[in-house]
This record gives structure tokens, sequence and C-alpha cells, in this order.
């Protein structure tokens, strides 16, 4: 069996780094690991290339190789040419990690609910949870309160990815948890009056 920390291949111009975060995020992270590597049903190819089996791969590498680096290219290569028609992820080219993480647990999740359209991943909630909901799903609901009292309409935000920016984490207070800090960034965000936003609309 290979070691559990293994590096991974980002030769010069080929801007693999964004996308090697993800990997070694998704297995370091033991809730995920070994969930995905102990999944027992049987899989069936939505689309080609696959993101499951790229990445199933890679995982497959990490776990049984004797080497110290391994190559990302099956889900470099997956997601270049899954995302080629919106000019994303495309090779030698840079990209956001976070979307990346995003897109690749969207295409899971319509993997294991049978869902062609990823534009439409949300339409059908997934009862057990798939490995995206499992790990990393939660509901947030946004509501702006203005200081007059006026409310927007909550919305439920059901993406994967919280954004937070290393400086709030960096210089927050220790006494804070990771749950108020990104309630802090959330709240500290402009926004106009729910209110005259409406009146403004009719």
């Amino acid at each position: 069996t290979g070691e559990l920390h293994k590096g991974m291949y980002n030769a010069t111009g080929e801007y693999h780094c964004f996308l090697n975060v993800v990997i070694q995020t998704m297995w370091h992270l033991s809730a995920f690991r070994e969930r995905f590597l102990s999944l027992d049903y049987t899989h069936t190819c939505l689309r080609t290339p696959c993101v499951f089996c790229a990445l199933r791969t890679i995982f497959t590498l990490y776990k049984f190789s004797e080497g110290t680096v391994i190559p990302p290219d099956t889900l470099r290569k997956a997601l270049s040419t899954l995302y080629q028609s919106e000019l994303r992820f495309q090779l030698q080219n840079m990209a956001d990690a976070s979307e990346a993480l995003d897109e690749i647990l969207k295409l899971l999740h319509c993997d294991h609910m049978g869902i062609l359209d990823i534009e439409r991943w949300d339409d059908v909630g997934c009862t057990p949870l798939c490995i995206s909901h499992r790990v990393f799903g939660a509901q947030l609901m946004d509501q702006k309160i203005c200081g007059c009292g006026a409310t927007s309409n909550p919305v439920v935000n059901n993406s994967f990815v919280f954004n937070l920016y290393a400086s709030r984490l960096a210089s927050a207070p220790k006494s804070q948890d990771f749950y108020q800090i990104a309630r802090g960034q959330w709240r500290s965000q402009d926004f106009s009056c729910p209110e005259q936003s409406r009146l403004q609309q009719q």
C-alpha cells in the first residue's frame, strides 16, 4: 500500500495547481476519502469523460501507488473536455480552485442521481444523500435585514462552496469559531434596503 501523503505533478506551463489543491483537499478530508473509497454501488458513466472514474483513478493511485508523486491528468482532461464550450478548466490555463471543487461535487451528485444536464443539478434532491451532500452539503438561508427594519424574502442557497477571505480568518479573534467568522463576513457585505429595492421595481 502506498503512503497517505503524496505530491501532485505540476510541470511548468501545465497550471495544475488549482486542481491539485482540490484533489489533495478531498483526499486528506477523511470523511470524503473513506466514503469515496468504500462506495459499493455499481457506477454507470453518464457522460464521457467521467469525473467519477477520473477521481477514482487518482484515489486508487493515492492509495496503492508506491510512487511519491502522482499525475492529476485524468481529472484535468475530463474537466477540460466537459467544460470546453464554456472555456473553463482548459488545459494549460489557470482556473479557480473553489469553482473546480464546486463543479466536481455537482458532477458527483449528478452521477448519483442520474442527472444528465449539469445545469439542473439542484432540481432533484438525493435520498439517501450522495457523497457530495453527505460531506459538503449545507443549506444557507440568505435574508437581508436593513437598519430600518425592512427584510428581503429569504433565499435558500444550496451551493457546496462558501468563499471566505483568508485575511478575515487570519485577523479574527481566536475566541471566534468558523461559523461566527463566516457570519461576520456575510453581514459585512454592502446591500441596498430591501424595501427601497421593492419600491424601485414597482
